[in-house]
């Protein structure tokens, strides 16, 4: 059963979807996917430990941490939670986040890029997806290390997929991005072929 399905069971009158709660892509929100079992010991809700997932294109990271968002949800929903209460997840494409970072530096609005930078890092459990993927200048590499450094200090859940490694990211960023992420995350790397050139083939 889909979590939107969940949630009319239990208040048919709350339009809720996943999209709108997490924001997690369409894509990934009514896939009937299994979470794999070693990502199971973080949907705890006093997990205090973050994952970051490394590895190639298309081997499944993003679809990892959608599932381990829906199945806490989920999970929360079961145990009798009012839905109102459970947006403590958010997903957040770096790359195009950082293009709203930017965007809002550059124009006079409603939201500024500090106020952006606080409601991220204040998330209680936040997926960053695609770190390293965006164009780095040193307003960008200031504004990631306050994101994690604000979210190691108060000990909020992150959740990270990157193409690169570590050490990459240590060279790509610098020494104290890196460390942070090391602190709060539990490092998996992920391995196997790119599922979206599989896709094409059978297509």
């Amino acid at each position: 059963m889909c979590l939107d399905c969940c949630i009319a069971m239990r208040d048919k009158q709350l339009p809720l979807t996943l999209q709108d709660t997490v924001r997690i892509p369409r894509k990934f929100a009514s896939q009937d996917w299994t979470l794999p079992a070693w990502a199971e010991p973080y949907l705890h809700a006093k997990a205090d430990r973050g994952l970051c997932l490394t590895g190639g294109a298309g081997v499944g990271k993003t679809v990892t941490l959608c599932l381990l968002a829906r199945n806490y949800l989920r999970a929360q929903i079961a145990e009798g939670i009012n839905p109102q209460t459970v947006h403590v997840w958010r997903f957040l494409s770096f790359p195009a986040f950082v293009m709203e970072l930017q965007d809002a530096w550059r124009r006079d609005g409603e939201q500024t890029a500090w106020d952006l930078l606080k409601q991220a890092a204040q998330t209680p459990r936040l997926i960053v997806d695609d770190l390293g993927a965006e164009k780095l200048t040193d307003y960008i590499r200031q504004a990631t290390y306050y994101l994690l450094n604000e979210r190691e200090q108060w000990e909020k859940p992150t959740y990270l997929t990157t193409n690169f490694s570590l050490a990459e990211l240590d060279r790509q960023f610098d020494s104290r991005i890196s460390s942070r992420i090391a602190g709060m995350c539990d490092l998996v790397a992920l391995q196997g072929k790119d599922r979206r050139l599989g896709i094409a083939k059978h297509a």
